[in-house]
């Protein structure tokens, strides 16, 4: 996107909610977010202390390029592809999705796959009226 450094700072110390409610109306408004891939091409996933696996997504790529890791790379998804194909199959996997971590914020927002679709659907239905017909909704 290209964000001034001034915007850039102020969006990584929002507090996780507002981070989370940024990346929400920001992945709905472009169709798109990207996750970390590593260096064989599968997606990145963190756990947390309990060992419960999430995958971390961001609103653009030049936040996950902040937190990508050597050998880590910035994979972009099309939303409707990623709320048809990979939520199914996060929610088999029992897998949360954490909504823009940053590294100097320890908290951030971690919610079940199909949560994470039904607030993303929601925004493209009130903002622009054009909710994706998800099965699993």
């Amino acid at each position: 996107m290209g964000y001034p450094q001034q915007v850039i700072d102020n969006i990584l110390n929002l507090p996780a909610d507002k981070r989370c409610l940024h990346a929400l109306k920001n992945i709905a408004e472009a169709e798109t977010l990207y996750v970390l891939a590593d260096d064989e091409g599968e997606c990145r996933f963190w756990a947390d202390e309990g060992e419960a696996a999430f995958l971390p997504v961001w609103p653009e790529q030049e936040f996950a390029e902040m937190m990508k890791s050597e050998g880590e790379s910035v994979w972009e998804f099309e939303l409707e592809e990623f709320l048809r194909d990979s939520v199914p199959w996060l929610m088999e996997e029992g897998c949360g999705i954490s909504v823009f971590p940053v590294a100097a914020r320890t908290e951030s927002v971690v919610m079940p796959a199909v949560e994470f679709a039904a607030r993303v659907n929601r925004i493209l239905d009130e903002s622009y009226g054009e909710a994706l017909d998800l099965p699993y909704l």
